[in-house]
């Protein structure tokens, strides 16, 4: 029967009635076996040790990239008009966004090795994929390059940072053409807007001429000084008639028969007939008081006097428009000096007072059109705060927007940071491969490991044994 047991192998397993001849032989073939197998083992070790010790030499050039840890800031502001402003803010800030591992991945994309095969005149395939590491909690990326010697090395290590920077600056370049093209697109927008503002701020000031808010404020202020000035002028008029009516009160006279009496006894042709009347009229009485009312000269100098009366009466008329009675009161009320003092008072107390009247009547009606205008444009007013307003905010966001344009055209490094180089390729003095010791201890440890396990394999009936007496 066949042993079932399965860590029997074929050659240990007696299958006659001769299997105790078979089985006392066996040990002897098997160690033949193992042995061959370790032999074989070995030979493979070593074969393969010699392989990797005859392999082309191989040198790697070392060389470090650092990002910077904070960013710039930049800021435009125009007063009354508005402010762009632009920051450049740590690459470290953004939580789950590290540039140092982006930067690892486009050193190791293929538009990068490929350009740095086509700058060395290299196969794609012969060029060899760098090894990249970032060192932890800091922002330095180690990059190592192989060549087939050290000048080789050297020279593609500077290839390879040539070609990572070229595409750093394609990519900064193609984010800021996109980015512009936003911006000008809203940039078209906000002139469409801020040219439309202004035409109808330009058509509503034709329309209304009404040019500014601060000439509907300089018709309120006018219209309230205006206001001040009259009242004034009216307290003024106030203390002056007062002044008047007690003078008129004095004379007994109305201020109008005064001023006549100034104006006749300023003419010199009433004068000249005032002078013949008083003398024709002292005359008379001393014709009277002599001869007495029948004489001739009596009734002569009478006739005089008629005739110079008359023509005070035709002048008084033509000057003040009297033609009585009244003319001869005035020209009596003249005579005195106190009243001839207080008539002047009076006269000129009264052309005040009417100058005065003539002032606030020609201001009133100032004032009154002014009123009249700011109702009228108190509407419109409103309506050019409003487009005006309007024109104020497409002015800022055009402005802001423009220098927004410009701002982001020098920052180029908001979203690929500036990258600097910490240590610059080396020239290595020995090469990195084949490394002989490494592969040396290598294959002794394979070795050991061969031996140990056909030792185990050997021994495995035995200790399987122990184990399941002990079970």
């Amino acid at each position: 029967m066949r042993n079932k047991n399965p860590f029997f192998t074929p050659w240990d397993e007696p299958t006659t009635s001769t299997a105790l001849v078979i089985w006392k032989k066996s040990p002897k073939q098997r160690w033949r076996k193992y042995f061959l197998l370790l032999l074989l083992a070995y030979i493979g070790i070593a074969s393969g040790l010699m392989l990797y010790w005859n392999t082309p030499k191989g040198y790697t050039s070392h060389f470090s990239l650092m990002l910077p840890g904070t960013g710039n800031s930049s800021k435009v502001s125009l007063e009354r008009v508005g402010e762009a402003q632009s920051a450049s803010t740590s690459p470290y800030a953004i939580q789950n966004v590290n540039p140092s591992v982006n930067y690892k991945q486009i050193l190791l994309s293929n538009s990068v090795l490929v350009k740095t095969a086509h700058k060395l005149n290299l196969d794609e395939s012969v060029f060899q994929k760098p090894k990249v590491k970032l060192v932890d909690r800091s922002s330095i990326i180690q990059i190592s390059v192989k060549g087939i010697s050290s000048v080789d090395s050297n020279r593609r290590a500077w290839a390879l940072y040539q070609s990572f920077t070229d595409q750093l600056t394609a990519l900064r370049q193609d984010e800021q053409q996109k980015r512009a093209q936003s911006v000008k697109k809203s940039l078209f927008v906000y002139t469409q807007t801020l040219n439309d503002d202004k035409q109808r701020l330009v058509a509503f000031k034709k329309k209304t001429a009404l040019i500014s808010h601060k000439q509907y404020d300089d018709w309120t202020s006018s219209a309230e000084q205006l206001r001040q000035q009259i009242e004034l002028l009216k307290a003024d008029q106030t203390n002056i008639q007062g002044y008047i009516d007690q003078l008129s009160s004095s004379l007994s006279i109305n201020p109008d028969r005064a001023a006549d009496a100034f104006t006749l006894q300023a003419d010199e042709l009433f004068q000249l007939y005032q002078a013949q009347y008083h003398l024709s009229e002292s005359q008379l009485a001393n014709h009277v008081s002599k001869w007495g009312n029948n004489h001739p000269a009596v009734i002569n100098e009478k006739e005089k006097r008629r005739v110079a009366q008359e023509h005070l009466l035709k002048r008084s008329l033509e000057l003040v428009g009297l033609d009585n009675l009244s003319t001869l009161k005035l020209i009596n009320l003249g005579k005195s000096r106190l009243k001839s003092g207080m008539f002047e008072k009076l006269i000129l107390s009264f052309a005040e007072s009417k100058g005065l009247n003539n002032k606030i009547v020609s201001l009133t009606a100032t004032q009154k059109e002014l009123v009249s205008k700011i109702s009228l444009f108190s509407d419109h007013v409103a309506k050019l705060d409003d487009l005006e307003r309007e024109l104020n905010l497409s002015e800022a966001i055009y402005t802001s927007a423009a220098a927004q344009l410009d701002l982001n055209q020098v920052d180029i490094y908001g979203s690929y940071p500036l990258v600097q180089v910490l240590a610059k390729p080396s020239y290595p003095k020995a090469p990195s491969s084949p490394n002989k010791i490494i592969s040396l201890l290598g294959a002794i440890m394979a070795a050991i490991l061969s031996t140990f396990s056909l030792t185990l394999l050997w021994y495995r009936k035995k200790l399987l044994h122990k184990v399941l007496a002990n079970l």
